[in-house]
C-alpha cells in the first residue's frame, strides 16, 4: 500500500493591511473614502482615514500620529466626545492619579486660605509671606484682592508708607515671584492713618495639569514722608475682617 505524504511549508511574514485602499501607511489603515490614490496622500484624504503605526499608534486624521491616541480635527468640536453621565455645560475634563477621567464643573469662586500672618519689618527687599494664598486650577484666574493694612507704628498724613504685594511660588521654603501671572505682577496701597487698603487685580494662567498653590508676599515699600524705618506689621494678611481675596474664572 502506498502512502503519499504532503509537505506544506509555511512562512510567516508581516505586513501592511489597508481597507478602502491599495497604498496602506500604517500596520493596520482604513481610509474612509477610499480617495487615497498613492502613498504620499494629501491633507483632504488624510482627514477620513484611520491609521495604527508598528508603536500602536492610533491616529485619526493623522498622517503620522505621534502618541497613543492622536486625533486631527478640521472642524471646532468634532475631534472628541466623551459621554458618560458626568458631562455638562461648560465642564473641564479631570483625571486621578491614576488616569481615570471623567467631566466635572468648574469652580465658579475661589476663596483665599488663611495659614497664618506676617508680623515683620514693613521696610525689607525680602519677599515675606502674609499667610494668604490662594489654589487655583489649571486656566486664566483673575484674581481680586483687598488687604487691611495695619502697623503698630501710627502713621499720619504726611508719614506713612506705600506697601506693595505679589504672587508667588514657594520651593523649599524660597518664595519667588509666580511666572504664571500674565497681569497686575504687582499691586499696593497706601497706609497713611491707623489703617490703609492694598487692592489688586491680578491675571494668574495656570498652565499646568493640576491645581496649583500660590502664595501672596510682599514686594517692597517706599516711604512717605519720615515714617519710622523700624516700623512692623500688625497681623498683616490674617484674620482681619477686611482683607478679602477671591478668584474668578477668566476664560
Amino acid at each position: 500500500m502506498k502512502k503519499i505524504f504532503l509537505l506544506f511549508l509555511f512562512s510567516y511574514s508581516y505586513s501592511q493591511v489597508g481597507i478602502n485602499t491599495e497604498y496602506p501607511t500604517g500596520i493596520f489603515m482604513v481610509d474612509g473614502k477610499a480617495d487615497n490614490k498613492s502613498s504620499t496622500p494629501n491633507i483632504s484624504a488624510i482627514s477620513n482615514d484611520v491609521k495604527i503605526t508598528e508603536n500602536a499608534n492610533l491616529g485619526i486624521g493623522v498622517e503620522n500620529p505621534s502618541t497613543l491616541v492622536d486625533i486631527k480635527s478640521n472642524n471646532i468640536n468634532s475631534g472628541f466626545r466623551l459621554k458618560d453621565g458626568s458631562e455638562g455645560e461648560y465642564y473641564r475634563l479631570v483625571t486621578n492619579i491614576n488616569g481615570d477621567t471623567k467631566w466635572r464643573k468648574r469652580s465658579s469662586v475661589i476663596v483665599s486660605q488663611i495659614e497664618g500672618s506676617y508680623s515683620g519689618l514693613i521696610f525689607t527687599t525680602t519677599l515675606n509671606y502674609t499667610g494668604r494664598y490662594i489654589i487655583l486650577e489649571p486656566g486664566e484666574w483673575m484674581v481680586r484682592s483687598n488687604l487691611l493694612l495695619r502697623a503698630f507704628n501710627s502713621a499720619s498724613p504726611s508719614s506713612g508708607v506705600y506697601v506693595k504685594f505679589s504672587w508667588a511660588e514657594n520651593t523649599n521654603g524660597i518664595y519667588t515671584l509666580s511666572q504664571d501671572v500674565l497681569f497686575g505682577k504687582t499691586f499696593g496701597g497706601d497706609y497713611l492713618l491707623d489703617y490703609g487698603i492694598a487692592k489688586g487685580a491680578t491675571i494668574i494662567k495656570n498652565s499646568s495639569s493640576e491645581a496649583k498653590k500660590y502664595y501672596l508676599v510682599t514686594n517692597g515699600a517706599e516711604n512717605i514722608g519720615n515714617f519710622p524705618l523700624n516700623s512692623v506689621w500688625d497681623q498683616l494678611g490674617g484674620t482681619w475682617g477686611e482683607t478679602s481675596i477671591m478668584a474668578f474664572p477668566f476664560n
